[in-house]
């Protein structure tokens, strides 16, 4: 039967041509953001150009059904037909993305309730007001030693990094301010897989006043005219190659525990410890890449985080209070809002995603063709690291930000049946890896990754209908790495549920390296590949070994059980060659060598590690 929704959006359809604005919102909200029951990956909502006139013209008065709803069809049976007899049907591509189930459990984190202009006026302004001039960072506590005269860098096969990111997509430079749209960017043999154009905003007019003190990221400050985008092509360079905000030290400075808020607190410190992701906001770049994303934020977001990250590395008053940050998340889901415990986990996700969905370069293009069941089964027979680089192109064909480069990896599910061996591989991107925990008795990280990836068999309610067979088999299961990550995100699973008791909390110590992190065991290898041709940018590392991580923060749960408990992050200086325990407002400093075995960071109450690639030693 056709809904009400349906017949609005076939209206729409008429009424606003071949690629109407609303038809594809609600096609996204059906198929993305549906919370009660996900459609399948392979089955999309479709979008029918010329309506039900179409579907007649094309099948007959014989293929629709009779309801309720016929009196609405007859009226749009009675208009003009939009096709001419003989006049073939528009196609429109409908969804296809190796991450689709990973894209509905992502976005049931934030309610589908876009802001409306109002509020978006009201939390841009706010944002602009609250804004921190990075310039002012020059407290001789937060800084190092100016370094020695070095030669230049040594060559990496990694390319997932900061640099990498911003010498794919570069800052315009020489651009003619203007109102009009133009491609600041290089041509697009210089950057593959890259076609977004960018409007460039005028010159923002200088920055507010420095302000000697403040206490929290909510204090009044000189408003500011909002522009959705900069060009610093004819103003100073917010940094000069050897400035010493390359060289900031991780801060001191603690949050404000609103009741029940350490869930955040302790996940802002750990994404603050993350260097990358705290220099692309603290150095002004993120700005070039916001996007009116109606799935993420429209934008808001970003500068939000921007200004709460610069405020902590600001490092000049013990303690913040993030509460401009905190509303706006309550406002993109209630949970946030609401005081009561939360799962540190789930708030990391939600801010991840968020962010990304705001800087995602390429969310206006169009989607993929689904792959029929033939191309799907030719995929089958190829190599496994081939189809993941395929795999991968497809993804990023939508879903390309600074936060992906950082943060997500892709791994391969894999399905055998077990009558006929046949195979179904998907390939997703993923932003954490969630592994199991012995129930008793001690593990470590590998013991935890080798059951990560090791082949399960799938029975009882779990059986696989087998598109071989036809019917439904028991089948194997197996999640097999192909892309390593720059930050690697790993989740101990502490707290299990049944359908009879709430859940209740693992208390197994879990032993994990804090510095040389093998994955090399878990993580598929490509062949090498050939050098790069003269002018072409290197090939990317994801897919080469080794695959090396140090550790540079640890999320701690207290307590007994998810609804009580307590979050704590502790996170590594390197510069001050120590770490750092932060308590919501209290810091303090400590070196894991020194600490007692009851208090050392791989105990039962490690909850998520934080992990970044480095080259092996």
């Amino acid at each position: 039967m056709i809904k009400a929704p349906i017949l609005s959006a076939i209206s729409l359809a008429r009424r606003w041509g071949r690629r109407p604005p609303h038809l594809r919102a609600l096609h996204d909200t059906l198929y993305e953001f549906n919370a009660y029951k996900p459609l399948k990956a392979g089955r999309p909502p479709a979008l029918l150009l010329g309506g039900l006139d179409a579907w007649i013209d094309l099948l007959g008065q014989q293929s629709l059904a009779t309801s309720s709803t016929a009196a609405v069809m007859s009226s749009l049976q009675a208009r003009k037909p939009l096709l001419r007899p003989g006049r073939p049907l528009g196609r429109v591509p409908t969804m296809a993305s190796a991450n689709s189930s990973l894209e509905i459990r992502k976005r049931r984190l934030r309610e589908f309730t876009p802001l409306n202009s109002k509020e978006l006026s009201e939390w841009m302004e706010k944002s602009k007001v609250e804004e921190i001039d990075t310039s002012t960072y020059t407290e001789e506590d937060s800084l190092t030693e100016e370094p020695e005269e070095t030669g230049p860098e040594p060559s990496t096969p990694f390319v997932h990094t900061y640099e990498a990111f911003l010498r794919r997509f570069p800052e315009p430079h020489d651009v003619q301010q203007s109102m009009t749209h133009a491609d600041p960017r290089p041509p697009l043999a210089a950057t593959p897989n890259y076609a977004a154009h960018m409007s460039v905003a005028p010159s923002r007019p200088p920055p507010a006043l420095p302000r000697p003190s403040y206490s929290g990221v909510s204090d009044g400050r000189q408003i500011q005219p909002h522009l959705h985008r900069q060009n610093s092509a004819s103003r100073t360079a917010l940094y000069a190659p050897s400035s010493r905000l390359d060289r900031l030290k991780i801060p001191r400075t603690g949050l404000t525990n609103f009741g029940v808020t350490c869930y955040m607190n302790s996940t802002i410190q750990c994404l603050s410890a993350t260097i990358p992701l705290s220099r692309f906001f603290i150095d002004n770049r993120f700005r070039y890449y916001v996007q009116k994303n109606w799935k993420g934020s429209q934008g808001v977001m970003p500068g939000l985080y921007a200004n709460l990250t610069r405020s902590l590395w600001k490092n000049d008053v013990e303690v913040i209070m993030p509460t401009s940050f905190r509303n706006f998340c309550g406002r993109l889901n209630r949970e946030w809002a609401i005081d009561r415990q939360q799962d540190a986990k789930e708030f990391f996700d939600f801010v991840v995603d968020c962010l990304h969905e705001d800087l995602n370069i390429n969310w206006q293009r169009t989607p993929l063709r689904p792959l029929t069941f033939s191309e799907e089964m030719q995929r089958e027979r190829m190599p496994m690291t081939k189809v993941s680089r395929i795999e991968w192109d497809r993804y990023c064909h939508r879903e390309e930000s600074f936060i992906s480069s950082l943060f997500a990896g892709q791994h391969a599910s894999r399905l055998r049946c077990t009558t006929c061996r046949q195979t179904s591989t998907t390939y997703e991107a993923f932003y954490s890896i969630s592994v199991e925990i012995p129930p008793t008795g001690a593990g470590d990280i590998y013991q935890c990754l080798r059951s990560y990836c090791q082949e399960e068999m799938l029975s009882g309610d779990e059986v696989w209908k087998c598109p071989h067979c036809k019917c439904k088999r028991m089948a194997t299961k197996q999640i097999i790495i192909t892309r390593a990550p720059q930050i690697l995100v790993v989740h101990f699973k502490r707290f299990s549920a049944s359908k009879t008791q709430s859940a209740r909390k693992i208390h197994t110590p879990i032993e994990f390296p804090l510095h040389g992190l093998r994955m090399d065991d878990f993580v598929i290898a490509h062949p090498s590949p050939p050098p790069p041709e003269p002018g072409m940018p290197p090939t990317t590392g994801a897919t080469i070994p080794p695959f090396t991580y140090d550790a540079f923060a640890v999320l701690r749960h207290l307590g007994s059980s998810m609804g009580s408990g307590h979050y704590i992050s502790l996170v590594r200086d390197a510069e001050r060659q120590c770490w750092r325990k932060f308590d919501d407002d209290r810091a303090t400093d400590f070196n894991p060598r020194e600490l007692r075995p009851r208090e050392r960071l791989q105990n039962e109450q490690a909850y998520i590690v934080f992990y970044e690639r480095v080259p092996a030693k």
